[in-house]
C-alpha cells in the first residue's frame, strides 16, 4: 500500500512503472535518463534521514517525465531535465532493496514499493529536498484543487509551501531546500546552524516523535515482540507519522481531524504536538547539533506558537503541579521478588494510578523522575546481568515510564552501577566515553535525562545534557493557552566516584552540586527558562558544605534562579511535617527549603510527590508567588490493614515478559540449609547471616591470593559485611528459612550488585573501620532512668560492617570514635601495626559510606565477580549450610555494663526465639507494636 492514496487525475505516470514503460525513465540504476534536449540538471537530495536505492521521477504537472533515475549510497541523484518552464513534481518511490535510516529508532529500515514522497516546485531549481515537510504541501495542494495538480500554479505552490513551512518549520527558508542527510555514521556536532542543518534536525525530530507517537499509541507493538526495534520500524514511524500530518493538514488546519473526523489511532495531539516536537528537536540537537543549534532550540526558534496559544499579559496567573517520583529502583509491579509474592506497599504500578488521578486533578502538570530508577531489584539485575536487555529494546522501566509520559527524569548514583556502556545504552545516551562507541543508537527512554555535575574525562563534556527546557502550554483558570518554557536541571551525588570508582576511574569526573548549579541556572535563564526545576539526586542536610557533600538540597536551594527542587536518594518523605524538623529555613509542612517550595517521595514507588505552584507573570518574568508540597502514598492503613490504590491496568502488560523471566530466574536453586537465617538481629550481635556473608568472601579471597597473589599470602584473611536489610526506613529484613536456598534468597541477603575487593589494611585502619561501623549505635547514658533507643535511625544498616576474623566489643556509653574496646586477633590484643587483607565490596573499598580510612588506594585486587555471585557460588560448593559450619561464631558483642534504664529497639514480631538460636541472649522481647508490623525489644547490657 502506497504511502498516500495518490489522485491520478491529471498527473500522468504516477506509478514508477508507467514511468519507466510510457515515460522514457530509467531502469533503475543511478545514472539518470537523458532526454535528448536536456537544458537543465536538478541535485535531488530526499531524507527521512538519508535514503538509499529509491527511484526517482521528475515530472511537469500534466505528468510528462523530465527526467528519472536512482538514488545512489550517498543517498542523492543528479538529473539531467528536458526542457519545462513550469512547476516540477518529483517523487520518491521506494523499491525492493532501497532503505532510509529512520532517525527515531537509529536503524536503517526497508521502503518498499508502495511507499512515496512528493515534492512539487514553484520552478525550477538546482538542488531540492523531498521529505515529510513537502509531502504534507504536496497532498494539500492536491486536495486545493480537487485532486487536479495539472491547474495548480506556481503561486498556489508557493503559498501551499510556505503554509507548511509555517505552521511545521518556521526556522527554514524554504521546505523545498535540501536537508543535510543524517544516516548511522552521522556524529555529536554534526548539524550547524544554517538552512542544511536545521532542516535535518526538523526531520530528525519528527521521525522521534514518530516513534514516540506510534509506541504511545500501541504500546503492546513494541512490548509483545521479540525485538521491539524490528517492530517499530515495521511501522515505518516517521512515514507513519507524516502520513497522518498530511491528511491532518489537507485542508489548511491543523487540528488532528481529517476533514471533520478525528484521525484514527493519532499518533500525536494537535494541541500539544508543537511542544513534542521542541522536546525531540532538543534531543535531536544535543546528539547531532552544534552549540549554535542547541542554543536556536532552546530559544523555541524552531517551534512556532502552538494552537490557540496568547501571550501572557502583567498579572497572568498559573496553577503547575510538578508530579514526582524517585528512587524507583525498578520496583514496577508490586512484587517482592525476594519472598516470589506480591507486596502492596510498593510498586510502581500502582504510583501510576496516583499520577492519572493527580493528572485529571491538576491539568497543568510536568512529571519527573529524580534518578536510582533502574538498579534496585533481581528485575533490574535480570535485565543487566542475566539476560541482558537488546540494544533494540527498552528497559522494562523505562517502557513503563514512556507510557506514562514523564516529561524529563534525573540520573541518580545507582545509574552508574552496572557500567558505563549498560547505561548508555539503556538511555542511549552518546556518552563519547571509550567503551561505550558500540551503545550508540540504542532504545532509550522517550524523555530527556538531564545531569548537570558529571562530564566525560575524555573532551570534559557533560555526560549527558545538563539541563533541558520543556516548552510547554498550559491554561488560565479562564481558559487561555499560554505558553511557559520550563529548564529542568539534574544533579547527582559526587559520592559517585567513590562509590562506582571501577566503572568511572579515568573516565568520569565530577564537580559539586552548587558549583554546578551556579554554573548552569543563569545559562537556562540566558535560554530563556521562565521557570527552574531542579531534580536533585541528594536529601536535606544544613551541614557545612563542600562540593563533596552528598546531601546537598538545603545549600542548592540559596543558588539564585531555582524556583522548585525535587529531593531524593535518601529514602525519605518531604514534606511530612515530621521529617528534618528543628533546621532553620526547612519548613516541614509547607515544603520549604531556605524559602524554595522543595518534595521527596519517598521510596520504590510508595509515594507519589506533589508539588503545586502559583505562578504570576510580573510583565518581565514568571515568579512563584504560592506553593504547597504533598505526598500521595500508594496505600493507608485501615484499622491493622494495609488498603493500597488499584494498579494501573496497562503496566503489568508491558513487562509481562521480564516479570516472569525474572520469577524463574530468582527461583533458581543453589543449595540448602538446615537452620533458618536471618537480618531481624543482625545490627544487635553477630548472626549467621552475616557469617554466610563473611564466610563466601573469605574463601574467595584466600583462594584467589593463593593463586594469584604470592606475595600477600602470609597475610590473615578477614571479611566485612554489613546487613543490608534490617528495615531501614521500613525495607524489611531478610529472613531465609530452613530447607532449599534460591537465587532470590541470596538476593535478599546481598542486596546490592557490589563487585568483591581486598584491601590491605593495618590495625589501627582497623579499628577506625570499626569506629565508623559503631556510629550506628546511639551513645548510652548509664545512669539515665528512662528509656533509651539503641539504633541510630539516621545511619543506614547498610554501613554497619562486622569484621570476621578478629574479637571485639562495642561499647555503646563512649563517644563516637572510642567505642571499639577489647579487640583482639587470635586471643591477643590487636597490634595497631599488624596487617591484614579484609574481603569487602567495591563500595566499601572506595571510602563509600563517610569510610575516611578507607579511599580505594589500598585495594589490592579488584575481582571480576560480584560478591552475590561469589555467595552463590559458595553455597554450591557446601551443598548444605549447617549450623555448625555456617553459624554465627560469636565473634563481637556488646561491652557490659550496668544501665539504670532501659535500652530499646525494634525488629520482627515475635521473633526472640530467633535470637537465641543465633547464640544472642541478651535480648528480651518487652511488647508488640500496636499495629504488629514487629515488637519492641530490650539489650540486657548487663549479659
Amino acid at each position: 500500500m502506497s504511502m498516500y492514496q495518490i489522485n491520478k487525475k491529471g498527473v500522468a505516470c504516477t506509478a514508477l512503472a508507467l514511468a519507466l514503460s510510457a515515460c522514457g525513465g530509467s531502469d533503475g540504476d543511478n545514472s539518470a535518463s537523458t532526454p535528448a534536449q536536456a537544458t537543465s540538471s536538478l541535485l535531488v537530495q530526499p531524507s527521512l534521514g538519508q535514503i538509499q536505492g529509491a527511484d526517482v521521477v521528475v515530472k511537469s504537472l500534466d505528468g510528462k517525465v523530465l527526467g528519472s533515475g536512482s538514488l545512489d549510497a550517498g543517498g542523492v541523484l543528479k538529473l539531467s531535465l528536458a526542457a519545462s518552464s513550469g512547476p516540477l513534481l518529483i517523487e520518491v518511490n521506494g523499491k525492493t532493496g532501497a532503505k532510509y535510516f529512520d532517525e527515531g529508532l537509529s536503524a536503517e529500515l526497508d521502503l518498499p514499493a508502495g511507499e512515496t514522497l512528493h515534492a512539487v516546485l514553484a520552478s525550477a531549481q538546482e538542488q531540492a529536498g523531498v521529505t515529510v515537510l513537502t509531502e504534507i504541501a504536496y497532498q494539500r495542494l492536491l486536495a486545493s484543487k480537487g485532486g487536479k495538480l495539472a491547474d495548480a500554479t506556481a503561486a498556489d505552490i508557493v503559498k501551499i509551501n510556505e503554509e507548511v513551512r509555517a505552521q511545521f518549520a518556521p526556522e527554514l527558508k524554504s521546505i523545498v531546500s535540501a536537508p543535510k542527510l543524517v544516516n548511522a555514521k552521522t556524529g555529536a556536532g554534526a548539524l550547524d546552524d544554517d538552512e542544511i542543518g536545521r532542516y535535518a534536525l526538523k526531520l530528525a525530530a519528527l521521525a522521534k516523535a514518530g516513534v514516540h507517537g506510534l509506541d504511545e499509541a500501541k504500546p503492546a507493538l513494541a512490548a509483545d515482540a521479540a525485538d521491539a526495534k524490528v517492530a517499530l520500524g515495521a511501522q515505518r514511524p516517521a512515514l507513519a507519522l507524516g502520513r497522518q500530518l498530511a491528511r491532518d493538514f489537507a485542508d489548511g488546519k491543523f487540528d488532528g481531524k481529517e476533514g471533520a473526523k478525528s484521525l484514527v489511532d493519532p499518533l500525536y495531539a494537535a494541541d500539544t504536538f508543537h511542544d513534542r516536537i521542541q522536546d525531540k528537536l532538543l534531543q535531536a540537537a544535543q546528539q547531532l547539533g552544534s552549540a549554535k543549534l542547541v542554543e536556536l532550540v532552546q530559544k523555541g526558534g524552531a517551534v512556532p506558537a502552538g494552537v490557540g496559544v496568547v501571550k501572557a499579559e502583567k498579572g497572568t496567573q498559573l496553577d503547575l503541579a510538578i508530579l514526582q517520583t524517585t528512587d524507583l529502583h525498578t520496583n514496577i509491579k508490586s512484587y517482592d521478588y525476594y519472598k516470589t509474592q506480591e507486596d502492596i506497599t510498593l510498586g510502581f504500578e500502582r504510583t501510576a494510578t496516583l499520577i492519572d488521578k493527580a493528572r485529571a486533578e491538576l491539568p497543568n502538570n510536568l512529571l519527573v523522575d529524580n534518578g536510582d530508577t533502574i538498579q534496585g531489584t533481581s528485575l533490574s539485575d535480570y535485565q543487566a546481568q542475566v539476560n541482558p536487555v537488546s540494544c533494540n529494546d527498552t528497559l522494562a522501566q523505562y517502557k513503563v515510564m514512556n507510557l506514562m509520559r514523564y516529561d524529563a527524569g534525573n540520573i541518580g548514583n545507582h545509574e552508574f552501577n552496572y557500567g558505563l556502556p549498560f547505561l548508555a545504552q539503556v538511555t542511549g545516551a552518546a556518552m563519547r566515553v571509550p567503551g561505550t562507541e558500540d551503545r550508540k543508537g540504542c532504545m532509550g527512554p522517550r524523555f530527556p535525562l538531564v545531569l548537570s555535575n558529571a562530564y566525560a574525562a575524555s573532551d570534559k563534556q557533560p555526560l549527558f545534557s545538563p539541563y533541558v527546557i520543556l516548552n510547554r502550554t498550559f491554561k488560565t483558570a479562564d481558559g487561555k493557552r499560554i505558553a511557559l518554557k520550563v529548564g529542568v536541571i539534574g544533579f547527582a551525588p559526587p559520592g559517585i566516584m567513590s562509590w562506582d570508582k571501577r566503572n568511572l576511574d579515568g573516565k568520569v569526573y565530577v564537580e559539586g552540586i552548587k558549583e554546578s548549579a551556579e554554573k548552569y541556572v543563569p545559562a537556562m535563564r540566558k535560554a530563556g527558562a521562565d521557570i527552574v526545576v531542579a531534580l536533585s539526586h541528594g536529601g536535606i542536610s544544613a551541614a557545612t558544605y563542600s562540593p563533596s557533600m552528598e546531601n546537598a538540597v538545603y545549600h542548592l536551594a540559596k543558588v539564585p534562579g531555582i524556583d522548585a527542587i525535587v529531593s531524593g536518594h535518601s529514602h525519605s518523605y518531604f514534606p511530612d511535617g515530621k521529617n528534618f524538623a528543628g533546621i532553620a529555613g526547612v519548613d516541614n509542612v509547607k515544603g520549604l527549603v531556605n524559602g524554595v517550595p522543595t518534595v521527596m517521595a519517598g521510596f520504590w514507588g510508595n509515594t507519589l510527590g506533589v508539588l503545586k505552584l502559583g505562578i504570576t507573570y510580573d510583565g518581565a518574568q514568571w515568579k512563584v508567588t504560592q506553593s504547597q508540597g504533598e505526598l500521595r502514598a500508594i496505600n493507608s492503613k485501615v484499622g491493622n490493614d494495609t488498603v493500597a490504590v488499584a494498579p494501573h491496568a496497562a503496566i503489568g502488560k508491558l513487562v509481562q515478559k521480564e516479570h516472569e523471566g525474572t520469577i524463574r530466574y530468582v527461583s533458581t536453586p543453589v543449595g540448602n540449609t538446615e537452620f533458618r537465617i536471618s537480618s531481624f538481629f543482625s545490627q544487635v550481635g553477630d548472626t549467621a547471616a552475616m557469617q554466610l556473608i563473611n564466610a563466601a568472601q573469605r574463601d574467595y579471597v584466600e583462594k584467589y591470593v593463593k593463586t594469584n597473589l604470592p606475595q600477600y599470602a602470609s597475610l590473615p584473611v578477614l571479611s566485612a559485611a554489613a546487613p543490608f536489610k534490617s528495615n531501614f526506613r521500613a525495607t524489611g529484613y531478610t529472613d531465609i528459612p530452613a530447607g532449599g536456598v534460591a537465587i532470590k534468597n541470596v538476593a535478599d541477603l546481598y542486596l546490592y550488585p557490589n563487585t568483591l575487593q581486598a584491601v590491605k589494611i593495618d590495625g589501627a585502619t582497623m579499628k577506625a573501620w570499626l569506629e565508623k561501623a559503631a556510629e550506628q549505635f546511639n551513645q548510652i547514658d548509664p545512669s539515665k532512668t528512662a528509656d533509651q533507643q539503641l539504633i541510630n535511625g539516621s545511619f543506614p544498616s547498610y554501613n554497619f560492617d562486622q569484621i570476621d576474623g578478629v574479637q571485639y566489643e562495642i561499647d555503646v556509653t563512649k563517644p563516637k570514635g572510642s567505642r571499639i574496646v577489647n579487640l583482639r586477633w587470635k586471643g591477643q590484643p590487636l597490634p595497631a601495626g599488624q596487617e591484614f587483607i579484609v574481603a569487602t565490596n567495591n563500595y566499601r573499598a572506595s571510602g563509600g559510606g563517610g569510610f575516611t580510612s578507607l579511599d580505594g588506594s589500598k585495594t589490592i585486587f579488584d575481582a571480576p565477580d560480584a560478591n552475590r555471585d561469589i555467595i552463590v557460588a559458595y553455597i554450591k560448593a557446601q551443598k548444605t549450610l549447617t549450623r555448625a559450619a555456617q553459624g554465627s561464631d560469636g565473634n563481637w558483642r556488646f561491652a557490659k555494663v550496668t544501665l539504670a534504664g532501659r535500652v530499646l529497639f525494634e525488629s520482627a514480631l515475635d521473633a526472640e526465639a530467633v535470637a537465641r538460636a543465633d547464640g544472642i541472649a541478651n535480648v528480651f522481647k518487652i511488647e508488640d507494636k500496636a499495629d504488629k508490623s514487629g515488637s519492641i525489644y530490650k539489650l540486657d547490657l548487663s549479659l
